[in-house]
């Protein structure tokens, strides 16, 4: 039960000490009055001195993007083109992220 808690409680301390801090924008993800939020929340989890999450942008859809040593980049284009791969649930599990996405491919 501990194992299964432990990438969430990682999540929630990050979010509390990420969150107590002055907000700054790093990276405008969705240029234009767009979100790039999942419907209003951030969905996300740490890792490895950085952070892992799912925004949306008007070419990739909702894709993983990731923070690291102040910068935002793209993870990946998992399902290419503005459909996007609906990135979401991210957790860590033996050093790794694991996280659903969908693609076209059957």
């Amino acid at each position: 039960m501990i194992k299964r808690l432990l990438p969430l409680l990682v999540c929630v301390f990050f979010s509390q000490n990420l969150f107590s801090q002055k907000s700054t924008l790093l990276k405008d993800i969705n240029p234009g009055a767009a979100s790039s939020m999942v419907n209003g929340e951030i969905v996300y989890c740490s890792f490895n001195e950085s952070l892992i999450f799912s925004a949306f942008n008007a070419s990739y859809g909702y894709e993983p993007w990731i923070y690291k040593n102040n910068e935002v980049t793209l993870l990946k284009d998992i399902n290419p083109g503005a459909n996007g791969s609906n990135s979401d649930y991210f957790f860590v599990l033996n050093d790794k992220v694991i996280f659903a996405a969908k693609t076209n491919e059957r």
